[in-house]
């Protein structure tokens, strides 16, 4: 379930006019986000033109195209797993996200990836170009990853438009069945918001917000009328996406969108004092 929740939209709208472009942006917690997409206007029609509009077609308006550009909104938070030059590709197409490698696998590549090679991370986005520069250890190279939608794919397909395999410099398409998809929820959707869930043990709530924590009811793992009276870790900071916290345990947090859910779910990963918690959510904004 979900408490305080924060949504928020976005719309555009077509007109005939100049060409223009527009800037988005804001800032969470210090961590800052830019992207820029534009739209194409043309000059209003003459009376002439409009007089040639009301005339029959002389042919009849052609097929809607087969594939189109994703709308950056619906790829941002994804992350996804395609074969290309002879090796599995994971690549993440969020702030803090890294290209990846399995030189190891040639296909099904979402099943049991190792990462052993970077190809590099996130650098920003603009429209519906996403770029990636070397890693902070130097590793991998720039890198242009752009997204289509292909009703004909039934499956991710990364078409390689360059690679030079000495400056590491690439240029990827992918081709998605789909725009959309699970993804992990960008923080302006969901700082402010609490989740609660069981941990088998003990009833769980996620604050994420500025002064938020993470606490247990120790006492009641089916979390009816819980009281949160344990804290355990208190919120730090984004790192791109995901949330940090540190406290009597140290770890992270992230929120993953994906509409085929009915409601929300907590899963936790404790190794020691160091966990990752995963919350999965029917949608990032409700």
């Amino acid at each position: 379930m979900k408490v305080n929740s924060m949504a928020s939209t976005f719309s555009a709208l077509s007109v005939y006019c100049l060409l223009a472009c527009v800037q988005l942006s804001y800032s969470v917690n210090d961590f800052s986000y830019s992207y820029s997409y534009s739209y194409e206007f043309t000059a209003a029609p003459s009376a002439a033109k409009k007089a040639a509009k009301s005339a029959a077609p002389s042919a009849a308006p052609s097929a809607a195209p087969s594939s189109m550009f994703c709308p950056y909104e619906d790829i941002l938070g994804q992350t996804f797993y395609a074969p290309a030059l002879g090796r599995c590709f994971k690549i993440e197409a969020f702030p803090g996200g890294k290209v990846e490698m399995d030189t190891t696998k040639k296909a099904n590549c979402s099943q049991n990836f190792k990462a052993n090679k970077v190809a590099g991370e996130f650098s920003s986005q603009i429209g519906n170009e996403f770029f990636y520069v070397p890693g902070s250890q130097g590793m991998g190279g720039n890198g242009l990853i752009t997204f289509i939608r292909d009703k004909s794919a039934s499956e991710v397909t990364i078409d390689v438009i360059g690679f030079n395999k000495k400056t590491k410099k690439y240029n990827f398409q992918l081709s998605l069945p789909s725009c959309k998809g699970p993804r992990i929820c960008p923080p302006v959707t969901i700082i402010g918001q609490k989740y609660v869930g069981s941990t088998n043990k003990h009833c769980i709530q996620v604050d994420i917000s500025n002064t938020g924590s993470i606490a247990l009811d120790l006492r009641n793992s089916a979390c009816l009328k819980p009281n949160f009276n344990y804290n355990v870790s208190n919120f730090v900071e984004f790192n791109g996406f995901t949330a940090k916290y540190e406290g009597k345990y140290d770890g992270t947090v992230i929120v993953k969108e994906d509409s085929a859910l009915q409601g929300d779910s907590v899963d936790i990963n404790l190794k020691g004092k160091i966990f990752d918690i995963e919350i999965s959510v029917p949608s990032c904004s409700e």
